[in-house]
């Protein structure tokens, strides 16, 4: 666990981790993607995200992923914006595919685009590597 971290900061620290993505990553190491179904006003939906994680490398199940997401329209709320893997909020399906539910509540109509904003670390059996990615997700809310 602590050498994982080590090398996840390390690589950081030296400048090897690639830029931001959109959606995949341009070194295939990973795919971002989200979705929603339309949200019923009143009751509790979800925005599922999920990262996987190709061939070659693995989650880092200890580093400090976080997910932010911004943007909810005027009417949507997210009752927790921030996600963090340490505090339990990521599931780890298998070593290459996590995912995260986010709880949107709707109360009016509304539709919009959310930002989310992805910072995590994938490991090969050489190193690990700090990523950040950004995605978007449609909300409807009816």
């Amino acid at each position: 666990m602590v050498r994982s971290v080590i090398i996840a900061l390390a690589t950081l620290l030296v400048g090897t981790a690639s830029g931001v993505a959109s959606a995949e990553d341009t070194n295939q190491e990973f795919l971002l993607s989200a979705s929603a179904a339309p949200l019923k006003l009143g009751i509790a939906g979800a925005i599922a995200i999920k990262i996987d994680v190709k061939p070659g490398f693995h989650w880092n199940d200890d580093y400090p992923a976080k997910l932010e997401l911004t943007g909810a329209p005027d009417g949507v709320t997210l009752p927790k914006a921030t996600l963090a893997q340490l505090a339990g909020d990521f599931k780890s399906e298998t070593p290459t595919l996590v995912n995260v539910a986010v709880p949107a509540i709707a109360a009016t109509r509304a539709s919009g685009t959310i930002t989310i904003d992805a910072h995590f670390s994938v490991c090969n059996e050489r190193e690990c590597r700090i990523k950040k990615a950004t995605t978007t997700v449609q909300i409807v809310a009816q």
